[in-house]
């Protein structure tokens, strides 16, 4: 009988299915990873940006000139007590003031930034909404 050294190609094609299959798995779960980071960068530059318009409308002592009054059939109290004070900034502004820094331009410096005070018994709070989607990592 011959001894035969090596493997068949029927072994071969058999190995390089399983390892295609192993890698197909491991780029799937790389791929899940990634994303999951990207979201989370994204959450995070978000609720820095808040923060910053926080801070900007602080050290510029903004006025937030345009209020609205919401009817809440629910609170009976006085017309103020449901009034919010607003202002539009735009990011270009706070980025501009040092105050948050996007040297990569991940987020979109025309967009604005809503800056209020909810009445909620008094005016002591600023706080401030970005959309979602206007930083992008």
């Amino acid at each position: 009988m011959k001894e035969h050294k090596g493997f068949t190609l029927v072994e071969l094609l058999a190995v390089i299915a399983i390892l295609g299959i192993i890698m197909g798995i491991g780029a799937m779960s790389v791929v899940s990873i990634l994303s999951h980071q990207q979201d989370t960068l994204n959450e995070e530059m978000r609720k820095n940006l808040q923060d910053a318009a926080v801070a900007y409308a602080e050290k510029h002592h903004l006025r937030l000139t345009t209020c609205q009054v919401t009817f809440d059939p629910q609170n009976k109290e006085a017309d103020d007590a449901n009034k919010s004070c607003y202002k539009m900034v735009q990011i270009k502004d706070i980025v501009d003031d040092g105050i948050f820094s996007d040297g990569a331009n991940h987020c979109n410096h025309e967009e604005y930034i809503l800056i209020y005070k909810a009445n909620k018994g008094n005016y002591t709070q600023i706080e401030s909404y970005v959309e979602e989607n206007i930083c992008q990592s």
